[in-house]
C-alpha cells in the first residue's frame, strides 16, 4: 500500500511539473502609427533553427498561443517593410511589439509577381509600383494617362505595350494584361483593355510586371501585367475631385476648327468605412464606394467623351479564418473617335467627316471568398474568385449602326500554402467562358478558356527562387489549341541592399474575335477578318540589379538596371494593304484597310533604368519617379513572304509593307522612351510639379499610309526628332486636407503624331479641387 501512494504521489508531481511547462503567452505588436495586423510571429528553439511554433497578428495586432517555456527560448517577428525583431522569451506572459521601419526601404509590397505579398527587392522580375500621390497630382481623366508615366510604358491610342512588345492594332487584342484586384478586365470579344472603368479614384497601387506572364496569368500576358488595386484597409474616409479645364487652342493655327475653347470637367467620389462588432474583434464589415461623371467636348472635331462610372466593394470579416464579399462596377459611355484624318492641315477632323460614335454600358460582378487554416508551420489559403462582365453598346455613323453585345464568365480556385520557413506554394485552376453577338463580327462567336498553374516560392537565407508552370487550353468556336508554359525566377541579395536577380518565361497570346472575325468598313477604311490566324508564342530573358539607396533619414531611393530579350514567334500585327472586298465605292476603297496577319519571328532587346524615392530635408520633400529604356524590336527575317496576297497576286514580307524597308524595325515602336515626375512640396502647403516624357522618331509605318492617306508623309517627316511633353502643376494644400491645383498637360503644345493620321492631345489646362476627410 505504501509503495502505491508513493508511486501516485510521483506520478501527480511529475504531471504537474509537465503541466507548468505550457503557458499561454500574447504578443502585441504596432508601429508608431498604431496596432499591425498580419505580422508574423515564430517561436524559436535556444539555437534560433528550430521552428517551434508560429502565427499571424489579428486585426488589433495581437497573437496568442502555448508554448512550452522549457524549450521555448525566442520569439521572432517579421512584418514586410519592417526590421525584424528578435525577442527574448523571459517567462512573461505579455509581451509588447514596436516595429520599426526598414531605414533602407521604401514601403513597396507587392503581390502580382507571386501572387503573395513579396518585398519589390526581393522579387524574381522587373516590376514598377505607381502610388495614389502620382493620380491625384495629376488629375488624370483615365488610367492609361496614368500609365504613360510609368518607365518603359507607352500606350498608343489604347494599345499598353511594354518594352516595344506591341505596337498598334485599333484595340484589337492585348499582350499587356490588365488586373483589377488581381481579375483580368478586357473585353470577352475584342480582348481590348477597359481602361475607362478602372476606379483610379480608389487607387491603392498599381504595379506593373514587365515580361512574359503568361505562367502566372494565362493569355494576354505575352508582354507583362499591370495590376491595379483598390483600397482594402476600410479605415473612415471620405475624398472628393472635382476638376474643370479647356483646350484653348491646337498646335499649329489651321488646326483649330473650334471658336472659343473646348471644354472638360467631371467630379469623382470615394467614400469608405468599417463597422466593428464591439463583442467580437474578429469581426467586421468593410466597405467602399466610388465613382466619377465627366464630359470632355474634346479636341477632334465631333468627338465628345462623356462617362460616368460606379463602384463599390465590400467586405465581411467573419473570423480569422473566414472573409468574402461582393464588388461591383458598372459604367456608362457616351464617346465619338475618328479613325483616319482629312489631310495635315485638317488633322482634326475625320476623314470625309466621317465619325464613329460608340455608347453604352459595361458592368462586372465579382463574388469572393477567403477561408484560412491556421496550422503550427503556416497558413493554408483557399481563394475563390469569380467575374461575370458584360457588355452592350452600340456603335454608329453616319450611315450604319452597328450593335454589340459581349459577355464573359470567370471562375477561379486557389490553394496557397504560405509557410513560416518561407515556402510559398501556389496551385488553381481557372476557367472563362464568353460569348458575343455583333454585327462587326458577322454573328454570334464563343470562346472558351481553360487552365491549371502551379508556383513554388522559397525564401532561405539572401536567395529567393521563384518556379511555375500553366496549362491553358483555349477554344475559338470550333477550333481548339492547349499550350504549356513554364517560368523560373531567382533573387540573391549580394549585400545589405543590392539585389541580383534573374527570370526566363514563357509567354502566348491566342487571337482575339475581333482579330478572327471583323468584318466592316469605319468610313472608307476598311477591316477585314482572318480566321487562320495561329496563337503568338514567346520567351523573356532578363537579367538585372535591384539597389536600395539611402543618405541618413534624408534620401531614400530605389534603383533598378535590367537587360532584356524578347522572343517571339508568329506574332500577330494590324496591317494595312490591299487585302479584300468590305464595302466602298472604287474597286481601292473595297480593297484597301487593315487585316491582323502573323508576320513571322521577332526579336526585341534592350535596357532599363529606373529610379524612385524621396528626399526630405528641413521644411522640402520631392517625390521623384524616373527611367530611361532603349529597345531594338526588329523582324528576324524582314524579307521572308508570311502570306500570299489573294488580291495583289504577290507574296508579302515585312519589308515590302513597311516605310523602312531596309533595318526590319517593327511598326509602330519607339527605340528610346524617357519618363521622369517630379513633385516638391512645403510643409506650409505649397505644392509644385513636372512631368516630363521623351520619345524618338517612330521609324517605321505601313507603306501604304504614305501613298494613300493625305499628309502621313510629309507630317511623318517633318516630326522626325521625336517627342518632348512637358506637364506642369502648382498647386495648395490646406491643413484640413484639402488642396486646389492648376494643370498644364502638353505645356509646350507640340504636335504629336501617335499613330498615323491622328494626333495626340494638345495643350490642356486643369483646374483642380480635392478634399478628404475621416
Amino acid at each position: 500500500m505504501r509503495i502505491v501512494n508513493l508511486t501516485l504521489l510521483f506520478a501527480s508531481l511529475v504531471t504537474c511539473n509537465l503541466y507548468g511547462q505550457w503557458r499561454e503567452i500574447t504578443f502585441k505588436i504596432s508601429d508608431r502609427q498604431g496596432p499591425v495586423p498580419g505580422a508574423t510571429v515564430r517561436i524559436f528553439d535556444d539555437s534560433k533553427n528550430q521552428v517551434l511554433n508560429g502565427g499571424q497578428t489579428d486585426e488589433l495586432g495581437i497573437l496568442s498561443f502555448q508554448i512550452n517555456i522549457s524549450t521555448a527560448k525566442f520569439a521572432e517577428v517579421r512584418m514586410l517593410g519592417y526590421r525584424t525583431e528578435w525577442v527574448v522569451l523571459n517567462g512573461k506572459t505579455l509581451y509588447l511589439v514596436n516595429l520599426r521601419e526598414e531605414s533602407y526601404s521604401l514601403p513597396s509590397v507587392v503581390i502580382t509577381a507571386s501572387k503573395s505579398e513579396q518585398r519589390i527587392e526581393e522579387t524574381t522580375v522587373s516590376l514598377t509600383v505607381i502610388r495614389p500621390n502620382l493620380v491625384e497630382n495629376k488629375n488624370p481623366t483615365d488610367v492609361q494617362q496614368t500609365m504613360n508615366q510609368v518607365p518603359g510604358v507607352n500606350v498608343n491610342d489604347g494599345q499598353a505595350n511594354i518594352r516595344s512588345g506591341s505596337g498598334w492594332s485599333y484595340g484589337a487584342g492585348t499582350r499587356v494584361l490588365l488586373l483589377l484586384d488581381n481579375l483580368p478586365l478586357i473585353s470577352p470579344d475584342a480582348n481590348q483593355v477597359q481602361w475607362t472603368i478602372v476606379p483610379f479614384e480608389s487607387l491603392e497601387q498599381m504595379e506593373v510586371i514587365k515580361g512574359a506572364s503568361s505562367a502566372l496569368y494565362g493569355s494576354s500576358a505575352l508582354n507583362g501585367v499591370i495590376n491595379v488595386r483598390t483600397r482594402s484597409d476600410y479605415q473612415k474616409r471620405s475624398w472628393v475631385n472635382m476638376f474643370t479645364g479647356f483646350y484653348p487652342a491646337a498646335p499649329r493655327p489651321e488646326l483649330t476648327w473650334w471658336n472659343g475653347l473646348q471644354s472638360l470637367g467631371g467630379v469623382q467620389m470615394s467614400f469608405q468605412n468599417r463597422k466593428e462588432n464591439p463583442n467580437d474583434d474578429n469581426n467586421w464589415f468593410g466597405y467602399l464606394l466610388s465613382g466619377l461623371g465627366q464630359w470632355d467636348e474634346g479636341y477632334q472635331w465631333r468627338s465628345p467623351d462623356n462617362r460616368s462610372r460606379l463602384y463599390f466593394k465590400t467586405h465581411w470579416n467573419k473570423s480569422k479564418s473566414l472573409q468574402y464579399g461582393l464588388n461591383g462596377n458598372i459604367s456608362y459611355r457616351k464617346s465619338a473617335s475618328p479613325l483616319i484624318w482629312n489631310g495635315e492641315n485638317q488633322a482634326l477632323i475625320a476623314q470625309d467627316s466621317s465619325i464613329t460614335v460608340a455608347q453604352g454600358f459595361t458592368y462586372h460582378i465579382d463574388p469572393w471568398l477567403t477561408y484560412n487554416q491556421f496550422r503550427q508551420t503556416g497558413v493554408l489559403r483557399h481563394e475563390i474568385n469569380g467575374r461575370f462582365l458584360a457588355i452592350d453598346n452600340n456603335s454608329r455613323d453616319d450611315s450604319t449602326v452597328f450593335d454589340n453585345a459581349s459577355q464573359s464568365y470567370l471562375a477561379q480556385y486557389q490553394l496557397q500554402w504560405l509557410s513560416y520557413s518561407g515556402l510559398k506554394i501556389t496551385s488553381g485552376i481557372f476557367g472563362l467562358w464568353s460569348e458575343s453577338n455583333s454585327e462587326l463580327f458577322v454573328g454570334r462567336h464563343t470562346s472558351r478558356n481553360l487552365a491549371a498553374y502551379f508556383q513554388t516560392d522559397y525564401k532561405w537565407q539572401n536567395l529567393s527562387l521563384s518556379a511555375g508552370a500553366r496549362y491553358e487550353s483555349f477554344k475559338l468556336d470550333n477550333r481548339a489549341q492547349g499550350k504549356p508554359v513554364l517560368r523560373f525566377g531567382a533573387n540573391y541579395k549580394v549585400a545589405p541592399y543590392t539585389n541580383v536577380y534573374a527570370s526566363w518565361g514563357q509567354g502566348f497570346r491566342f487571337p482575339s474575335m475581333a482579330e478572327a472575325f471583323t468584318k466592316t468598313n469605319v468610313g472608307t477604311v476598311n477591316i477585314f477578318p482572318n480566321t487562320q490566324l495561329n496563337p503568338e508564342i514567346g520567351n523573356t530573358y532578363e537579367i538585372g540589379v535591384k539597389q536600395l539607396l539611402a543618405l541618413g533619414q534624408q534620401l531614400k531611393m530605389q534603383a533598378e538596371l535590367a537587360l532584356f530579350r524578347m522572343d517571339f514567334d508568329d506574332m500577330i500585327e494590324f496591317t494595312f494593304s490591299r487585302w479584300d472586298t468590305v464595302g466602298g465605292t472604287s474597286q481601292l476603297q473595297r480593297q484597301l484597310g487593315f487585316k491582323s496577319v502573323n508576320v513571322g519571328a521577332v526579336r526585341i532587346q534592350g535596357i532599363e533604368l529606373t529610379f524612385t524615392g524621396l528626399y526630405q530635408s528641413g521644411v522640402h520633400k520631392l517625390e521623384f519617379l524616373a527611367g530611361y529604356a532603349y529597345s531594338d524590336p526588329r523582324v528576324r527575317y524582314p524579307d521572308r513572304p508570311f502570306i500570299f496576297n489573294d488580291v495583289t497576286g504577290q507574296y508579302l514580307t515585312y519589308q515590302n509593307l513597311s516605310t523602312d524597308d531596309s533595318t526590319g524595325t517593327l511598326k509602330y515602336r519607339y527605340r528610346h522612351l524617357l519618363k521622369t515626375d517630379l513633385q516638391w512640396s512645403h510643409h506650409k502647403g505649397y505644392r509644385a510639379g513636372v512631368s516630363l516624357r521623351y520619345n524618338d522618331y517612330m521609324r517605321n509605318l505601313d507603306r501604304v499610309f504614305y501613298q494613300v492617306i493625305p499628309g502621313v508623309q510629309s507630317v511623318h517627316q517633318r516630326l522626325n526628332r521625336g517627342d518632348l511633353v512637358i506637364d506642369l502643376r502648382i498647386g495648395y494644400k490646406w491643413p484640413s486636407g484639402a488642396m486646389a491645383n492648376l494643370i498644364i498637360d502638353n505645356a509646350l503644345n507640340r504636335e504629336i503624331m501617335v499613330r498615323p493620321a491622328f494626333l495626340a492631345p494638345p495643350m490642356r489646362i486643369m483646374l483642380q479641387y480635392q478634399v478628404s476627410f475621416n
